[in-house]
């Protein structure tokens, strides 16, 4: 794959993953003790980088897939600012914990996935 495909695919992959992550936060409710469609994103990330992560692909697809696609699906930052809005610290604590403890799940049974 020549330069110019690679970053066309790159910024396809980051673009559709975008859109994706904002039909999927767009369609989900927003209650303010905890943003279901962030943990959702970020979820579906961690699954799908499990499954990527095991499964032989050239480092260019690798990237495009992991880096761009998944990358423009998921959104740290946003889980970030979105926690730092919560109020009171334990909500601050329970959000990130259970973030990072299905974000790890997730990851794990992606990994079983080899095709």
């Amino acid at each position: 794959m020549n330069d110019f495909s690679f970053y066309l695919y790159f910024s396809l992959g980051a673009g559709i993953g975008s859109v994706i992550r904002f039909l999927i936060i767009s369609y989900t409710p927003n209650k303010r003790k905890f943003f279901t469609g962030v943990f959702a994103v970020n979820i579906l990330g961690s699954l799908l980088i499990g499954i990527l992560s095991v499964n032989v692909l050239p480092t260019t697809w690798h990237t495009v897939i992991g880096t761009g696609f998944i990358g423009g699906l998921t959104t740290f930052s946003t889980m970030m600012t979105q926690g730092e809005q919560l109020t009171k610290f334990k909500l601050k604590l329970i959000y990130f914990s259970i973030t990072l403890v299905f974000g790890l799940m997730f990851f794990s049974i992606g990994a079983q996935i080899k095709f």
